[in-house]
């Protein structure tokens, strides 16, 4: 009874730094929640998902932005707690000191608020299960670096048979690490992107519908009914 009510989740902090350095690939994202349930703790809702923290270099200034961007949005689509260190929306690269509250980075705090607002409002990505099985695997980078681009799935709750969640059509994240934007072919079904990357149909002909699979371009990150 006197433990807390979050745990830091040391597992995806880690392997988030290790990703941001080219040391593992996204797809490892994957290992560290497995590692988490590993460690004992069994709910993920109860984990503080970071980036950084006072102890550690910024990731922006060891990593770069489109990592540090990523990261960020792999921490806002798992389930947990995500939490924002002083000034990590603003781009501050010394990790004690002033916000950079006047100075920042205007575009930088704007993913995050747009992160959280779709946080907000798409119950999946606060309480859904995540899997890297099926449609996940079905995503397939066309264009870009396969190693820096991780895709999973969201959907409703085992246990959520009777809640407002069951009937909600599950969501496809795609996140990108790498500088440069990744083409990712994704599922049939795919009609929305929520979030940003820019959606296009192409392959065959009109008069050849079936054949035709739907490509958006990934530039941070993709989150997709």
């Amino acid at each position: 009874e006197g433990e807390f009510h979050r745990h830091y989740d040391t597992s995806l902090y880690e392997t988030l730094r290790a990703v941001g350095a080219g040391d593992e690939p996204a797809d490892a994202v994957e290992t560290a929640l497995a590692r988490g349930e590993w460690l004992g703790f069994d709910d993920p809702g109860a984990q503080m998902r970071y980036v950084e923290n006072h102890d550690e270099d910024r990731y922006l200034a060891e990593y770069g932005r489109a990592a540090l961007r990523a990261a960020a949005a792999v921490t806002f689509t798992l389930p947990g707690a995500p939490m924002i260190y002083a000034g990590q929306e603003r781009g501050n690269e010394t990790y004690r000191g002033p916000i950079r509250w006047h100075d920042g980075d205007n575009a930088l705090t704007d993913f995050h608020r747009r992160l959280a607002a779709l946080r907000d409002t798409e119950p999946l990505l606060r309480d859904g299960e995540v899997s890297f099985d099926g449609r996940a695997t079905d995503a397939r980078v066309v264009e870009g670096d396969a190693e820096r681009v991780v895709a999973y799935e969201r959907t409703p709750p085992a246990d959520g048979a009777e809640s407002e969640d069951a009937d909600r059509d599950p969501l496809l994240v795609v996140v990108n690490f790498a500088e440069a934007p990744a083409t990712v072919a994704v599922p049939d079904g795919v009609e929305t992107d929520l979030f940003a990357g820019d959606e296009e149909r192409i392959g065959a002909s009109d008069d050849e519908a079936e054949d035709v699979e739907t490509r958006i371009v990934v530039d941070a990150a993709a989150v997709l009914r």
